[in-house]
């Protein structure tokens, strides 16, 4: 007896989601099943969860958890699991698991009416193994979808609960350019300020909202794709694990900017310097495989000691910081993300 045919996809699930997510959210409306092939350690960490829940998928999803590193028992689960279903199609993806696993789900579906795809990571692209055609990813993540992916929840100040706007970061900002990158007396004695909110603002809170304001305004983004002091929290954790100055999403990688007014360290301890790259790169990395980490400051390091900016390009480099923003490099923001470091 043959059933009604099928459009299945199938992925194959690991610790990073994303290529998972963008293949299935180009592919929407080609497929009618969803087949999620996963390990135990994969649903440890929820991932077919998580990714169920970045979807908004509202029909059940199938389950096939197989051994990442064998290749003989893997074959024998999918043959267990997953009987012969006559009239069916399969769109499979390739991307994700072991190269075990990508070997028997291969294996496995190459003898149905399959047509198999890969996902090369960080270039917006599928790859039709079928045709030999490559093809250009259109749908972009936002910041929620991305962190959903990780299992990660976070609050975040809305731009309209901002109580000063664009306008006054951006005088700020001119103010201290004007005078050649040193504080005015309102920024530099800030806890001189009349109000608590004056006192917060002048002490660095402009200078994360300049920040948002920049990016958001030369990258175009919008206001889900980015946000501005993040509290992160894992799993279902009541307290907050890590703060985020700003982070947005641009081509689906994910930018984390730390924001120092004033770099102390970088011409003085040695100790200020390394705990903000050390920070920042240990926040970043339980981000993903496309995290782009960042710091923005007021600080000239242009005019540092050449010793000290190769130092500090080299440090970042080891720890993956990709570039720092700092004086008139605001001007031309796009550049600066654009680029590898080399101070």
């Amino acid at each position: 007896k043959i059933s009604i045919m099928s459009r299945i996809i199938v992925s194959i699930l690991s610790q990073h989601s994303v290529p998972n997510f963008l293949f299935l959210k180009e592919m929407e409306g080609q497929y009618d099943e969803y087949l999620f092939i996963t390990t135990d350690e994969v649903d440890r960490q929820r991932r077919g969860e998580q990714l169920e829940e970045a979807l908004k998928v509202k029909t059940e999803v199938g389950y096939i958890s197989i051994d990442a590193n064998n290749y003989l028992s893997a074959m024998q689960t999918l043959q267990k699991e997953w009987p012969e279903r006559l009239g069916d199609e399969y769109i499979v993806n390739l991307t994700g698991g072991t190269k075990m696993m990508s070997l028997a789900v291969h294996d496995f579906f190459a003898s149905k009416k399959t047509i198999f795809y890969y996902v090369p990571i960080g270039t917006n692209t599928y790859y039709n193994l079928s045709t030999g055609e490559l093809h250009e990813i259109k749908y972009r993540v936002n910041l929620h979808e991305y962190f959903t992916l990780y299992g990660i929840k976070y609050n975040s100040i809305k731009e309209a609960e901002l109580k000063h706007t664009e306008t006054e970061a951006t005088a700020l900002y001119n103010d201290v350019k004007q005078n050649h990158f040193y504080l005015p007396p309102k920024l530099k004695y800030a806890q001189k300020a009349q109000t608590p909110d004056l006192k917060a603002y002048y002490s660095g809170q402009w200078f994360e909202q300049f920040s948002y304001y920049c990016l958001k305004r030369a990258l175009g983004l919008h206001e889900d794709d980015i946000a501005i002091s993040l509290k992160i929290y894992r799993d279902k954790n009541t307290t907050n694990d890590n703060e985020l100055d700003v982070a947005f999403m641009y081509d689906n990688a994910l930018y984390v900017i730390e924001c120092k007014v004033t770099m102390w360290g970088l011409e003085g301890p040695k100790e200020t310097i390394e705990e903000y790259l050390y920070k920042l790169a240990a926040i970043s990395k339980d981000f993903g495989l496309q995290v782009r980490p960042y710091i923005f400051t007021l600080h000239q390091i242009s005019k540092m000691d050449k010793n000290i900016r190769d130092n500090l390009t080299k440090r970042c480099r080891i720890l993956g910081i990709r570039n720092i923003a700092s004086g008139k490099s605001f001007d031309n923001i796009k550049s600066v993300l654009k680029n590898q470091i080399n101070l």
